[in-house]
């Protein structure tokens, strides 16, 4: 279930989501020296006529938007060599036999929103914002290898993979920050722009960096029509979550079939295993004239029928776990980040 393609991939979003906090949390902690009484002008003095608090907001910007475009163009170099334009990483993924058509396409379409608004958050979102992605980043992989060793079915990986994707969503409902609103419009509208539009990243992520400007600066400047649409964007998001909680009621039902892959697309894995079952299938059909041989088969495929059902029955108390392990992690960074920023 994990490949090459995606290991790339997942180590080359991590490390910009990382590098996006890291130069957000810097920022943050230098804006607060530089706007300190008599800060500014100890170390950092002003630049054609800028203050600067605006110097480092811009250098910022500018790294953090180079840092995006050269992940993209790193994630389009590893399609190129290891893997299919067509069918990326997040369709040629397994799922399980109860879900249905509707519920496999939702699911890749809340998958795909979800990587536009990490992006954005890597590109224009505060520190914390910017590390929300990671839960989701971090928790596929660890999933994926559960899954290949049978410690998990695709079933649980996909719930565990969900609960991480959701929760920059949860923070957002519950942000009181005007950045909120400006991130989730922008993310929707990269988005839009690139699937619908085809427009190239180059082209769409300065964009978004422009108009992450413009509406921030616009909401600064309207304090009443600022906490309108923030406690707009806040039902928005709450909507938004509620309806994936809504479509991946799937993933609440536990089922002992055999899981399939949903996508026509399949990888190298994918018909190894079934070059394993007809060669399976082949030796059950020889073995079929000896009797105490035949027995043995039934009662092996009876242990791997049990075995599969204890392996859906633990599939929600690993997702429980994973998601307790990683609130932990992640709220331990998340104060030290603050207090290191001076918040605390």
């Amino acid at each position: 279930m994990i490949w090459p393609e995606f290991r790339a991939h997942n180590a080359v979003f991590s490390i910009r989501q990382c590098i996006g906090t890291g130069v957000a949390l810097c920022t943050e902690a230098a804006l607060r020296q530089v706007t300190a009484p008599g800060g500014a002008s100890s170390w950092m003095p002003s630049v054609l006529g800028a203050s600067p608090a605006m110097v480092l907001q811009c250098a910022s910007a500018l790294v953090r938007l180079a840092v995006v475009l050269a992940a993209a163009q790193l994630a389009a170099e590893v399609t190129r060599k290891m893997g299919n334009s067509e069918h990326r990483t997040t369709n040629a993924m397994p799922y399980p036999a109860t879900a249905s058509a509707t519920d496999v396409q939702n699911t890749k379409v809340f998958y795909r929103q979800c990587q536009f608004h990490a992006t954005t958050l890597a590109l224009v979102g505060s520190s914390d914002f910017a590390f929300l992605p990671l839960y989701g980043l971090e928790s596929a992989p660890f999933m994926m290898t559960l899954v290949r060793k049978g410690l998990a079915s695709s079933l649980g990986y996909h719930a565990v993979y969900s609960t991480g994707l959701i929760i920059p969503y949860l923070v957002f409902t519950a942000a009181k920050k005007l950045e909120m609103v400006s991130l989730s419009l922008n993310g929707n509208l990269a988005r839009m722009a690139r699937v619908k539009g085809g427009h190239s990243h180059n082209a769409i992520w300065p964009a978004i960096l422009l108009c992450h400007t413009v509406v921030t600066s616009a909401l600064a400047a309207t304090p009443t029509g600022a906490k309108v649409l923030l406690n707009l964007a806040h039902l928005a998001t709450f909507i938004v979550t509620v309806q994936h909680f809504w479509e991946a009621k799937w993933m609440l039902l536990p089922t002992t079939k055999q899981e399939k892959d949903c996508n026509p697309a399949q990888g190298e894995e994918a018909t190894a295993q079934q070059q394993d079952t007809k060669e399976n299938h082949h030796a059950e059909r020889q073995n079929q004239l000896a009797p105490a041989n035949t027995n043995k088969k039934r009662e092996q495929h009876k242990q791997q029928s049990n075995k599969q059902a204890l392996l859906i029955s633990t599939d929600p108390i690993v997702a429980f776990g994973v998601v307790a392990l990683f609130g932990a992690i992640g709220t331990g960074i998340a104060l030290d980040s603050r207090r290191i920023a001076g918040d605390l």
